[in-house]
């Protein structure tokens, strides 16, 4: 039992030391960049075997960060830049196998003396990774503009007095390339974005006009925007007893209509006229109609009564009577 807990105590120390052990995607990541940054440079200086082998070193960093996180950004990122790296040294790789001994010999002596950028580039590349970071972190694409000026500052600057196959220039360049790239993707898609927006506001509004017009149809008086005489919702007047019956199929017609265009769910904040009609006018006037109403017919038939009392009384007079 004690050997078995030694056992147990070692391996356990031997996990906790293994290279990795706490790792996650996003450090491994950032070790393979430096890798990769590394064989550049090595593959600069000629020392294209040795830079393969470092990439192949940086290859198992990105597997096992992939491993521990498959959608890890800077995974992501780190990979497109390890396949462009990869890319140009296995095509250095294989001109050497190609190549004469004499210009091996060649390369040979020149490979120690790689071509170095001049002050002003680099000070300036600090300057553009410094802002592309920005774009990266905080999604400030403004950024990408300053960056684009001083690229054309370089270029108008130090044309011919360095070598645009740089490692640090063309990673520059990439960097800036695929967030220029992922900037116009997302103008792209705002600008699609509100184009559907205004679409769907375009048919709200011939909406809210359909509505408008019903609405107007049944509340507005003579003289008033979409008057429709045939339609208007109103109580006649005591003496207009034949036009009860039409009232009353009007004021059926429109609280039809009232209840589809509450069903409808359609939103009319957004639009102060329809508002106005249907959350007030329309509701006081079928509240004002039904007590109306009502008065109006109770009325008509108090009057009946009352000619028919007067009547019966002018019947039982003396003169009346045989």
């Amino acid at each position: 039992m004690k050997q078995f807990k030694w056992s147990l105590m070692i391996f356990m120390l031997l996990f906790v030391m293994s290279d990795g052990a706490f790792a996650d995607a996003t450090q491994l990541a950032k070790e393979a960049d430096k890798m990769i940054r590394n064989a550049e440079r090595l593959l600069y200086s000629g020392k294209s075997h040795d830079a393969n082998v470092l990439l192949n070193d940086a290859y198992q960093k990105l597997q096992q960060g992939k491993t521990e996180e498959p959608n890890n950004r800077m995974v992501v990122r780190v990979e497109k830049k390890f396949a462009r790296t990869k890319s140009k040294v296995d095509r250095k790789l294989k001109q050497s196998v190609k190549s004469t001994p004499a210009a091996s010999k060649t390369t040979s002596s020149n490979a120690g003396t790689p071509q170095k950028l001049p002050g002003g580039v680099k000070k300036r590349l600090r300057d553009i990774n410094s802002n592309l970071d920005i774009v990266e972190r905080r999604g400030q694409n403004y950024k990408l503009k300053a960056v684009e000026e001083i690229f054309a500052e370089i270029e108008q600057k130090y044309a011919g007095k360095f070598s645009a196959e740089h490692p640090d220039y063309v990673s520059a360049k990439a960097r800036f390339n695929t967030l220029s790239k992922k900037r116009d993707e997302q103008a792209t898609a705002a600008a699609a974005e509100k184009l559907q927006q205004q679409a769907s506001q375009d048919e709200m509004n011939v909406k809210a006009s359909e509505w408008i017009k019903k609405f107007q149809a049944y509340l507005s008086y003579p003289g008033k925007e979409g008057h429709q005489p045939d339609m208007l919702v109103f109580v006649p007047g005591t003496s207009e007893t034949d036009k009860f019956s039409d009232a009353q199929r009007r004021y059926v017609a429109f609280k039809t209509f009232y209840d589809e265009y509450q069903k409808s769910g359609f939103k009319s904040e957004q639009h102060w006229k329809l508002d106005d009609l249907a959350n007030n006018k329309a509701p006081l006037r079928l509240k004002n109609f039904e007590t109306t109403f009502a008065d109006r017919i109770s009325n008509v038939e108090g009057g009946v009564l009352q000619k028919i009392e007067s009547a019966m009384s002018q019947l039982n007079k003396p003169e009346f009577k045989s």
